[in-house]
């Protein structure tokens, strides 16, 4: 005897879930290979992950299948029971999706093009400075500090040497 997790369907939250079958059922589904479990808690009687052992463990079955080994997989219903169902997928069109989708690459476009606006008036100013001769450096009247520095540096060394 062994013990397997089947997944019965889908229920919303608000919507209470229909009962197990009474007495021995047979069961045709796939058998899909445990996903990892969670790690994190989960709400009273619902798992996050196809885990059988959080399956077991979220339906309060521990004590009842001590002893039975529990296949690690849960079995897929080809056909959800009564009450239950497949799970509502999202709308798949493209709403308002499609708009950011044309802003980014209006914004991708727009990068080259400010890259050479910018290039070409930096290059301009350079050019307006140059001509009027306030591009080049200005240069204080005497000696910088570091020329300072080092004459005293050099006269010390001298100084030293007699």
């Amino acid at each position: 005897v062994v013990a397997v997790a089947v997944n019965r369907g889908w229920a919303y939250v608000d919507d209470p879930v229909p009962s197990l079958p009474g007495g021995r059922q047979v069961v045709e589904g796939r058998l899909r290979i445990d996903e990892p479990a969670s790690g994190r808690p989960s709400p009273e009687g619902q798992v996050y992950n196809y885990n059988a052992g959080d399956v077991v463990g979220a339906a309060g079955l521990e004590a009842q299948l001590e002893g039975v080994p529990v296949l690690q997989g849960v079995v897929q219903l080809e056909e959800p029971g009564q009450g239950l169902g497949d799970p509502v997928l999202p709308e798949r069109s493209l709403g308002n999706h499609l708009s950011y989708a044309f802003q980014w690459w209006f914004f991708a476009a727009a990068i080259p093009v400010g890259l050479v606006i910018l290039a070409r008036r930096e290059a301009m100013d350079e050019f307006a400075m140059a001509v009027a001769g306030v591009g080049a450096p200005r240069r204080r009247s005497g000696p910088t500090d570091e020329e300072l520095e080092d004459r005293l540096v050099e006269g010390q060394l001298v100084e030293g040497r007699q």
